[in-house]
């Protein structure tokens, strides 16, 4: 039970309350220039982690058509269409189970 509540406060706590935490101090002080420049900053690299993420998962499937669709998919959403991302993730997701269905049943 201690563990439970250790690993809770460690995955879940902890990083809420500095998120949070973050966000109120972000809000007292966003008139400073200084903040906003560090933020788009972080996003940034966000964005690029978000990326490389999607690259290093698709890698091992370059073989499969399925996979450049549903990549294809999502970049669609997301650059093109400037989608939010939740959209895009639920569309793909639901988008990749068809796939994968109707693959199996192809092979079958």
């Amino acid at each position: 039970m201690i563990g439970a509540i250790a690993a809770a406060s460690g995955f879940v706590l902890i990083p809420l309350t500095i998120g949070f935490l973050l966000g109120v101090l972000y809000l007292e002080h966003t008139h400073l220039a200084v903040l906003r420049r560090v933020l788009g900053g972080v996003s940034s690299v966000a964005a690029g982690m978000l990326i490389a993420t999607g690259i290093r998962m698709l890698l091992p499937h370059r073989s499969r058509s399925q996979a450049w669709i549903v990549a294809g998919g999502a970049i669609i959403g997301l650059a093109l269409a400037k989608l939010p991302l939740l959209v895009v993730l639920l569309g793909t997701t639901s988008v990749s189970i068809v796939l994968a269905e109707f693959g199996a049943a192809n092979s079958q």
